[in-house]
């Protein structure tokens, strides 16, 4: 009786904690008025994902009713949003059937609000926009975005450039974190595994106040955050082979949620060989591998949910250095320092030379959510390991070991007649330290922090958006090295933002915005001096750089009717104190030597960028299954003070891109195939005349065509159930030989045969994909 009694005791004492509310409802397309089964209602902040059943209705468990945003959704249908008020447990949603371009919407650290509307340029990339393109890398798969470049080496390591803005002035985050990865160097890749990628979000203008200082191009917000369905387990075994590099990957993610805990995991393994082309046959030590894991465990209350995520990426990557014999072949140095010409045999093995790079990233983060009735409190805190090795041969290495504390907290008030407004404080806390070789920059840390605030408001065709923001940096190198051996700066800036987007009519929406931003330099800007051996060249910093500030203006439009969609984006960008490198001469004007290395240092002056966007969809009415996409991107650089057309321009300012593709997609094909689709596609890269030329630090690059293709589906048995997907997806089709404007081997090495420069990009490239779902409860 007594256990009883301690017993019953508990449960009413703990029961408030796990007391549920019920909201019930059915989704019904507005139309006909007829249920619409298998509808999803989710909401990202407490990861709730229900589907109806075959006559429309649904049931959520939830407390917390008030100030809460659902999205639902439905095939063929534009999604709608339900809010969910005290008092009232019954709903019934009307979604319209889908007349145009199918309305999104964008996950923000700030709210959910529909795509169009938003004031800035906002790009959504789901993990199947990805898996249905060829790529090599992560980065590599965001290339389909008109504003989206990248500045790569090989086929392993490729840096995001918004907007003609690279290197630091893009901040990539991991589920609203900043990745630190030592993202200032030309070589240095993301080191995030794609397998892992739920969605990944691009965006410009108000929204990065949201992630601190730095983001004068935009921010890359990468989601590992999957929305999982109540009392279900399942996941994927994922393969893939490309025919040109023999890329070999083998990939397992698992996910699931029993009552209130949910998790996922994933493990990958990679290689590749040497890429080749035309020119070059197989380019030396452009081999890579990977091995990656990540994790997620997670809780839900009725008062918020409890996340911890864990990831490690190792990659070990070769650095081709151009040095070739007088045949033209490739050569290599073996542990006593002799060159060896490197046979056919031994260019098409897997195996990685001296030198090379060995790089391994771990990431553990913890995410809170909060929800007090009608305040929401977010707070994120992370710690990142990141070891940098570069390896010239068995005897000489460079070390560096950055570690970093981040923390976030945001505080999102109660909604008061439409006005969304948050106040947050972030920033972070960071080491580096030099562990072998030569120190190329001091030890060093410094510490960011950051408080802002950002306010939100809709009427009925206005929405509003904009904030404020204030940083300081304290910066302190705690050794010898570099250029200097002590160095001490503190940098502080103000930040703002503020835009709108204005819905003229149903079809067509008028947005524009303004934002400044700041950047504080880099510790290798201000100090490096020594040989990098993964760029390839030996670096100076200049101890006179201060920050750089931007003032930039964002004007918009957008068109959508039952048949097409058209936006376009135009922006200004003016830097102040833009930072950049060029090589160095001697007075004979020939490339200055130091260490066998070119000579390159970095510069300060006023820069200006502008360019535009063009989005155009045609999707004809009555032909769901038909689907032509275009889009164009420009972006021109330039130094406001130059006098002389050498310097005028600005260094990795990426070609023009026009990118066109036909698809066609069958939602059922016979009785086993669905999901398929076939695409034809072309990419035309314009010529890029417009470069630093002063000091041969940059040439131009001639116009060049890309042309791919490709096919998906998903077998299924008599039943429907699914039982693996296939894609056989070709890039490159024509075998084009070319040079990419970004590509870091452009200016490596002199072939002595054909007198060309450099080495040439990926020739034709076949991949071949297999998905195979594990659906276990």
């Amino acid at each position: 009786m007594k256990r009883f009694f301690i017993i019953g005791i508990m449960y009413w004492c703990l029961s408030p904690l796990y007391a549920q509310n019920i909201i019930s409802g059915r989704v019904l397309s507005a139309e006909d008025a007829k249920p619409l089964s298998n509808a999803i209602i989710h909401n990202d902040e407490l990861h709730l994902k229900y589907k109806t059943g075959y006559d429309g209705n649904f049931h959520i468990d939830i407390s917390k009713k008030d100030n809460l945003t659902l999205v639902v959704s439905a095939p063929g249908h534009v999604p709608g949003v339900l809010q969910p008020r005290l008092g009232n447990n019954f709903y019934e949603i009307y979604l319209h059937k889908v007349k145009g371009h199918l309305e999104e919407f964008v996950i923000t650290a700030v709210s959910s609000l529909k795509l169009k509307r938003s004031v800035s340029s906002h790009i959504v990339n789901k993990a199947a926009d990805l898996q249905s393109n060829n790529s090599t890398n992560i980065i590599d798969a965001l290339t389909i975005n008109p504003s989206i470049s990248q500045i790569t080496t090989g086929g392993s390591v490729s840096k995001p450039v918004i907007r003609g803005l690279g290197y630091n002035r893009v901040v990539v985050a991991k589920n609203g974190i900043r990745q630190e990865d030592q993202q200032w160097g030309e070589e240095h890749g993301i080191q995030i595994d794609a397998n892992d990628v739920d969605r990944i979000e691009i965006l410009n203008g108000p929204s990065t106040l949201l992630f601190g200082s730095d983001a004068l191009g935009g921010v890359i917000n990468i989601s590992t955050e999957k929305r999982i369905f109540k009392d279900t387990v399942h996941g994927k075994l994922f393969s893939q082979y490309q025919t040109n590099n023999g890329l070999g990957e083998i990939a397992f993610t698992q996910e699931g949620r029993l009552r209130n805990l949910l998790w996922d995991v994933s493990l990958s393994t990679l290689n590749a060989r040497n890429y080749t082309n035309k020119y070059d046959g197989r380019v030396f030590n452009t081999a890579f591998e990977n091995r990656n894991f990540s994790g997620t465990l997670g809780y839900q209350y009725t008062w918020g949910t409890t996340h911890l995520f864990m990831s490690g990426f190792h990659q070990k990557t070769g650095i081709n250095n151009g040095e070739r014999d007088e045949n033209g072949r490739f050569t290599r140095k073996d542990a006593f320092g002799e060159t060896i010409p490197l046979s056919d045999k031994v260019l098409t093995l897997y195996q990685i030379f001296y030198p090379y790079q060995k790089l391994s990233h771990y990431m553990i983060h913890l995410k809170q959510d909060i929800l007090l009735g009608r305040h929401k409190v977010k707070l994120n805190l992370a710690y990142q390991r990141n070891n940098r090795r570069e390896l010239e041969h068995i005897n000489r290495m460079n070390q560096l070991l950055l570690q970093t504390c981040n923390y976030d907290l945001k505080y999102h008030l109660p909604d008061f007649d439409r006005w969304k407004v948050t106040l947050g404080i972030n920033g972070m806390f960071q080491k580096n330290n030099s562990l072998a070789g030569a120190i190329l920059i001091p030890n060093h840390h410094f510490l960011d922090v950051g408080g802002l605030i950002h306010v939100m408001k809709t009427f009925k065709k206005l929405h509003l958006e904009g904030g404020l923001r204030y940083d300081t940096r304290g910066l302190h190198s705690i050794s010898e090295g570099g250029a200097l051996t002590r160095l001490k700066h503190r940098f502080d800036a103000m930040s703002g933002s503020a835009g709108f987007s204005y819905t003229l009519w149903p079809t067509l929406i008028f947005k524009a915005n303004y934002a400044r931003g700041f950047r504080a330099p880099s510790l290798i800007e201000l100090t490096v001096s020594g040989d990098h051996i993964g760029a390839n060249r030996f670096e100076l910093g200049n101890p006179d750089l201060h920050s750089e500030t931007n003032h930039q203006i964002d004007i918009g439009s957008l068109y959508d009717n039952k048949s097409l969609h058209i936006e376009l984006s135009t922006f200004y960008n003016r830097i102040h104190g833009f930072i950049f490198s060029r090589r160095m001469v001697d007075l004979a004007g020939l490339p200055e030597k130091r260490n066998g290395y070119e000579v390159f240092q970095y510069y300060q002056n006023d820069a200006q960028l502008y360019g535009w966007e063009i989005l155009c969809n045609f999707h004809p009415e009555g032909l769901s299954w038909l689907q032509w996409n275009n889009s164009l991107g420009l972006v021109k650089g330039q130094f406001i003070q130059a006098k002389v057309t050498a310097q005028r321009y600005i260094p990795r300012i990426p070609a023009t891109k026009w990118r066109s593709e036909l698809q066609i997609k069958f939602d059922r094909w016979g009785h086993f195939i669905k999901k398929t689709f076939l695409k034809l596609g072309y990419v035309r890269y314009f010529a890029q005349n417009e470069v630093f030329s002063a000091y041969n630090t940059e040439t131009p690059t001639p116009t060049y065509g890309i042309l791919h293709a490709g096919i998906g589906t998903t077998f299924t048995d008599k039943k429907g159930k699914e039982l693996f997907e296939l894609y056989i997806l070709g890039d490159n089709l024509l075998n084009v030989v070319y040079q990419s404007h970004l590509d870091r081997y452009k200016y490596i090495g002199i072939n002595p045969i054909t007198g060309r420069q450099g080495m040439f990009n990926m020739g034709r490239n076949i991949t071949f994909k297999l998905v195979i779902p594990l659906k276990i409860l």
